[in-house]
């Protein structure tokens, strides 16, 4: 994965050629990451969300507060909210009167107890009532 990311300390706000496109009308939240990474890491997970007016509303000035990380792997399960104490700025969603469109990367490792464990990881992000999809990374 290139972009900013891996240059940015995580979590980060920051826009990246791995940002996942959202297409026209698409509500919800997409990520990206490398299908395979080293277990010394880093694991970084790239997405984007667009939310309808009201669900942004419901999440408040800052969206990003409210995003939800899910990472599993055999027996070991980890739920967190990376940007819940992070310094976010007005200008990191960008907001309309259809709703508002956010960036995001984080890496995995460093929100899980279990980072650099080898073997298939699961991962996936909600916002509100909105869950991406799940991607499934081998840590190598």
């Amino acid at each position: 994965m290139s972009g900013s990311a891996e240059r940015e300390r995580c979590p980060n706000t920051l826009t990246g050629d791995d940002v996942p496109a959202l297409p026209d009308g698409f509500f919800g939240v997409a990520v990206a990451a490398r299908p395979r990474v080293p277990a010394a890491g880093p694991l970084v997970l790239a997405g984007a969300f667009r939310l309808p007016a009201e669900a942004a509303r419901e999440l408040g000035d800052h969206p990003h507060r409210g995003l939800v990380l899910v990472v599993w792997r055999e027996a070991f399960y980890h739920a967190s909210t990376p940007f819940a104490n992070a310094m976010l700025f007005e200008d990191d969603c960008r907001t309309g009167p259809a709703g508002c469109e956010g960036r995001f990367h984080l890496d995995v490792f460093d929100h899980c107890g279990f980072a650099g464990t080898p073997g298939a990881w699961y991962v996936s992000c909600a916002l509100g009532t909105y869950v991406s999809d799940s991607l499934e990374v081998q840590v190598e």
